[in-house]
């Protein structure tokens, strides 16, 4: 079952985690800014990236095994982005906050 278990999460390249959502919209170098401001105002936070989900890019923070990770911290950055909301990615094996 444990074999199973490890070759679903192979499959799919990482396991089913939680992560805070910034920033959704189509500009690169608004998303590159908004990921810097970000780093200078939260310093605690240890993984705050950028990505391309066509057509828009998205600032994403954290990368948590469960919801209740994820809800501290968006109420950490929620003083700063009052839009953050939290949303589920697949976070590859070993990169868990």
């Amino acid at each position: 079952l444990l074999k199973k278990h490890q070759q679903i999460h192979f499959r799919h390249q990482g396991i089913q985690g939680f992560c805070v959502q910034i920033y959704s919209g189509n500009s690169k170098e608004e998303a590159e800014k908004i990921k810097y401001q970000c780093i200078k105002k939260i310093p605690n936070i240890t993984s705050v990236e950028y990505v391309r989900v066509s057509p828009n890019w998205k600032v994403r923070a954290g990368k948590c095994r469960t919801k209740l990770e994820a809800k501290k911290l968006q109420n950490k950055i929620k003083k700063n982005y009052p839009g953050a909301y939290i949303t589920e990615i697949i976070v590859p094996i070993g990169e868990f906050d």
